[in-house]
């Protein structure tokens, strides 16, 4: 009684605690061969019996089995007399652990032994067990187990340690549930195969699940982040969306012109000083401010006077630069050519009047904003 407390509350332990691994169901035979050991009040010796078990595994890790062993077994101590012993019982048995070759179980059951020995005859029984099998063949176990019986009375079968092998007819294996590998950050590689998991939605990654960085600009910004495409100047700086720092950016810029004047004149025009105020607004905002003055002749006179009045008609637009648009001595360079470098050739009066002129070249530099 003690024993088959012990297996019994150990069986609804591991009952309660395993779990299963998905097997096959279906029906199965399961012929065996036992060793029996009997209660000593018997006087039966501990003999082999023979039988088989028919079971169903249902999808999970609970079968159902009848079991019958039999056989004759002799008496101690009286030669010649023994018994047949006839033992059937239905078993609920209880898989745990399972792995693709072997599957332990516990085994419940509830059945009757028949011993054909003076004050024995049929007695009712319960029974717990602990078994083994483990896979020989596509559908052919090795099994074993050990079991502690019960009997309503006194006397009688105590435990039966069987061997034998089981055979599964056209077990179905059940399929596993399909694993559900999941794409947790939408990079279209699954987490199983992700190496970098949480990269960023809608950006292109590789085979790994990684970044693949596309910078067709080469600015060094992904073109995901760039705010900018087309940035290709290698000489500017770039910002962290891809956009050029804006920058201030020194130009230098030049205006030509030329002051015409009449004949054995230095004399200012009106029409010198609108161009003066041109000159005036074309340095606004400038600054490293030159000019350039070069003053001619026609070839009327002799030439010394007419470098003589070179010089006055250039002295003459300085001056007039200074008053209208504030250029400074250390500004103005001069020169005075007389009557050595024609525009054109003195043919004419016409063509005389180009050449009593002074060219002015002004240049300055400018700063602007550059985005």
């Amino acid at each position: 009684m003690r024993n088959f407390t012990l297996i019994t509350g150990l069986a609804m332990c591991v009952a309660l605690s395993s779990v299963s691994a998905q097997t096959g169901s279906g029906v199965y035979v399961n012929p065996k061969a036992s060793v029996a050991e009997f209660a000593r009040t018997t006087l039966l010796n501990n003999e082999a019996l023979y039988g088989f078990g028919v079971g169903y595994r249902f999808s999970g890790p609970v079968a159902l089995e009848g079991s019958y062993v039999f056989d004759i077994s002799s008496v101690e101590n009286r030669a010649g007399t023994s018994a047949e012993i006839d033992v059937w019982d239905i078993s609920v048995l209880y898989h745990f652990l399972e792995s693709e070759r072997v599957s332990p179980f516990i085994g419940l059951g509830y059945g009757e032994q028949d011993i054909s020995l003076a004050g024995q005859g049929k007695e009712s029984q319960m029974n717990a067990g602990l078994g083994l099998r483990w896979r020989l063949l596509r559908d052919v176990d090795a099994r074993a187990q050990y079991s502690f019986y019960d009997g309503a009375d006194a006397g009688g079968l105590d435990r039966i340690f069987n061997v034998g092998l089981q055979y599964h007819f056209g077990a179905k294996p059940i399929e596993a549930p399909p694993v559900i590998d999941a794409d947790n950050d939408n990079d279209g590689v699954r987490d199983s195969q992700d190496n970098c998991l949480g990269t960023p939605a809608n950006r292109p990654v590789d085979a790994r699940g990684c970044l693949v960085r596309l910078d067709s600009d080469r600015d060094g910004v992904d073109d995901a982040q760039d705010q900018c495409p087309g940035t290709d100047g290698r000489s500017r700086k770039i910002d962290g969306s891809g956009c050029y720092v804006p920058e201030m950016v020194t130009t230098t810029e030049q205006m030509d012109t030329v002051f015409y004047f009449d004949f054995d004149s230095a004399e200012i025009r009106l029409a010198h000083e609108a161009k003066a105020q041109q000159i005036a607004r074309f340095l606004e905002g400038g600054r490293n401010n030159t000019i350039r003055l070069a003053g001619h002749t026609d070839s009327s006179g002799p030439n010394a006077y007419n470098q003589k009045l070179a010089n006055e008609r250039v002295d003459a637009v300085q001056k007039l630069l200074e008053q209208v648009a504030g250029l400074t001595d250390g500004e103005v360079q001069k020169a005075s050519y007389g009557e050595n470098n024609p525009a054109v050739s003195n043919e004419s009066n016409a063509a005389s009047g180009v050449n009593r002129r002074v060219e002015a070249v002004i240049r300055t530099e400018k700063q602007s904003l550059r985005q």
